[in-house]
């Protein structure tokens, strides 16, 4: 009687009355293993970790083929970015139970948190295997797959998320991500903008329509999704950069450096927004403030080799020419490395300009 007040409580979500309840039952019956289960589920929901597992261990020791036991102290220790002994407490869930689809999800999380995206989509997979209809095991592979850049599967694993789930805001967005990263820059936008049907206030989702608006050389349409998400999320620091951008396409320069600014106010490790307001500074002919910034840059990202050649165009307008030497030499020394020839033939170029 005890364990069943015990459920009611725990559905009705007293919580305290429900723990109350399964001790009792424990006391009376001390090898009551799914009196431990439940009390244990009690201490998940309230996020007592350490008792959850106390519980669910004592289960395990009473029946050590408890595996719905197993699961769930593997989900604690998930919680706990434990992610070996979680995985470890799902293996021995699907030793137990070959069919537990539930735990083979699960053990794909925790591969995914590890980065072994090849293990978690082989567990996607079976899960998948065993129970067709799992939306979750198809959007997480679809996670997986796009974090491989094998953005056509990921697109498919998202599609068939949304056939079993219509209204599945993230399958639509994360889908949106995938489509952009092709290229496909419509069906990215028209992915976004079914995410924002079904969430109007999802920041991110705002922000990246933005990116692709941009990228159609629509800016009307990006500075209204870059401004929706800064009015959600006044701190974005991406989101004023990325309007920055814009701004100083259309050589609208004092919207772009408040642009800028805010971005690097908010986030003040941000090297691209340092070298974006180098770029006004020096299309404004300031060239000792496009220095500064460029410097800033070199300083948060040391390898930054377009930095060094932009503040080298800015020394040798100065004059400077011993540092814009050094400046393209150093272009030219970075540029070798990353293989990019297109900036090796322009610091070059403007090497035998120098007197």
């Amino acid at each position: 009687m005890l364990y069943g007040r015990g459920l009611a409580h725990y559905h009705l979500k007293d919580f305290t009355s429900a723990i109350a309840d399964y001790s009792q039952a424990i006391i009376l019956e001390p090898n009551y293993a799914i009196a431990y289960y439940n009390r244990g589920l009690v201490y998940q929901d309230l996020k007592d970790f350490t008792s959850a597992i106390e519980d669910y261990s004592k289960a395990i020791i009473i029946n050590p083929y408890y595996a719905w036991a197993y699961n769930n102290r593997g989900l604690v220790y998930y919680d706990l970015k434990e992610q070996k002994k979680a995985i470890a407490d799902y293996s021995q869930a699907i030793i137990i139970e070959p069919n537990n689809d539930l735990a083979y999800h699960n053990r794909g999380l925790a591969y995914h948190n590890l980065k072994d995206f090849t293990s978690a989509i082989a567990d996607y997979s079976q899960a998948i295997i065993l129970n067709p209809n799992y939306t979750n095991a198809y959007y997480e592979r679809g996670l997986a797959y796009y974090d491989l850049k094998d953005f056509t599967s990921a697109i498919a694993d998202y599609s068939q998320a949304i056939i079993l789930e219509p209204n599945y805001t993230n399958a639509y967005y994360n889908r949106g991500l995938a489509y952009y990263d092709l290229k496909d820059f419509t069906s990215a936008i028209a992915d976004y903008s079914q995410a924002l049907i079904l969430e109007p206030n999802y920041t991110n989702a705002y922000y990246n329509r933005g990116l692709a608006y941009y990228d159609l050389k629509d800016f009307t349409s990006a500075i209204a999704d870059y401004s929706q998400a800064l009015i959600l999320d006044p701190y974005y620091a991406w989101a004023y950069n990325n309007r920055g951008l814009i701004y100083y396409d259309l050589k609208d320069y004092q919207k772009a450096i408040a642009d800028y600014s805010k971005a690097i106010a908010f986030n003040p490790n941000n090297a691209l927004a340092y070298y974006n307001l180098g770029l006004v500074s020096y299309d404004l002919k300031d060239f000792t403030s496009a220095i500064a910034d460029y410097s800033q840059a070199l300083i948060l990202e040391p390898n930054y080799t377009n930095a060094y050649y932009e503040r080298g165009l800015a020394y040798y307008h100065l004059k400077n020419f011993t540092s814009a030497r050094e400046d393209f030499e150093k272009t030219l020394t970075l540029s070798q490395q990353q293989g990019n020839t297109e900036l090796q033939e322009k610091a070059i170029k403007r090497l035998n300009l120098l007197p």
